[in-house]
């Protein structure tokens, strides 16, 4: 284990932990869990530390070894402050996900990559492959079914704050090819969404309120086109 039991007691007991350099180029094929680093990522979040200070200031004999040109670098003194402890630096990929369906039809094939490594953000891509047509058009000759490619993206940040609770703004766009077509072409929809999440029961729920702007339009026609305002609301419960 990169951060044993022992070494762990032992930090949380003393009254300063001193870091020295850690790694070797030994371990750069280690599995991720395994390498030094990981046990320094695990001390940080045992003892709560919440950023590390990096002065920064330039010295004249130094000054032509900075890849930035002389006169900005020259002069420079202050300090940044790294956040250690949430956010990106613990953040990690939900990973993808696929499901299937039987070469009969059904809804196909989804992919989707979904990431909360931003502290109170969350962003996620899809990719959804339908295969529906070895479907009868539902028994008309004037509708049949086509395969079709869909796709959407979106965000969710925290907003501003309501009784302490941070509002969830929410941003999606998504492109999709509906399933059935007219006399043999093609209907495609794009959505573009916008939402709110109002967290309410001391953030075990929230309402949530979305508004979207839906345009459909027919393969191979300049005029067959429309466009409709959707109003969604909803409750989540978290359990």
């Amino acid at each position: 284990s990169p951060l044993p039991q022992e070494t762990a007691d032992l930090a949380l007991k003393a009254d300063a932990t001193l870091m020295g350099a850690f790694g070797l180029p030994e371990f750069d094929n280690w599995a991720p869990e395994k390498r030094p680093e990981r046990g320094l990522l695990a001390l940080r979040k045992l003892l709560g530390v919440y950023g590390n200070l990096r002065p920064v200031r330039s010295y004249k004999s130094l000054l032509d070894s900075s890849p930035l040109k002389n006169n900005l670098v020259d002069g420079t003194d202050m300090i940044i402050v790294r956040e250690l402890t949430g956010g990106i630096y613990y953040g990690t990929p939900r990973g993808i996900f696929t499901t299937a369906a039987s070469e009969g039809g059904g809804p196909g094939e989804t992919r989707a990559l979904r990431y909360d490594g931003i502290l109170g953000s969350t962003f996620a891509v899809g990719l959804e492959q339908q295969s529906w047509s070895k479907m009868r058009g539902l028994g008309s000759d004037l509708v049949q079914a086509h395969n079709g490619t869909n796709w959407h993206a979106g965000a969710e940040v925290a907003g501003p704050k309501l009784r302490g609770s941070a509002m969830q703004l929410r941003v999606g766009f998504a492109r999709n090819q509906l399933p059935f077509g007219i006399d043999g072409r093609t209907v495609r929809e794009s959505r573009v969404s916008g939402g709110l999440g109002l967290p309410i029961a001391f953030e075990r729920a929230s309402m949530d309120f979305s508004l979207q702007r839906a345009n459909r339009s027919l393969s191979g026609s300049a005029t067959s086109r429309e466009s409709a305002w959707m109003l969604g609301f909803g409750i989540q419960v978290r359990p």
